[in-house]
């Protein structure tokens, strides 16, 4: 194997690696808002009584 072609490969793993960190950044922001949201109305309803 020449020294490019593990060049070559190791820029793909980094590419790929970041696209799939940026989603999962995504994903968890979307889980927290989830999150948050579904703790909301409970600590309304608390309050409350």
């Amino acid at each position: 194997m020449s020294l490019l072609n593990l060049v070559k490969m190791l820029k793909e793993e980094y590419i790929q690696n970041m696209r799939r960190e940026r989603i999962r950044r995504k994903e968890g922001l979307k889980l927290r808002l989830y999150i948050q949201n579904l703790r909301a109305p409970k600590n309304t309803k608390n309050m409350e009584n």
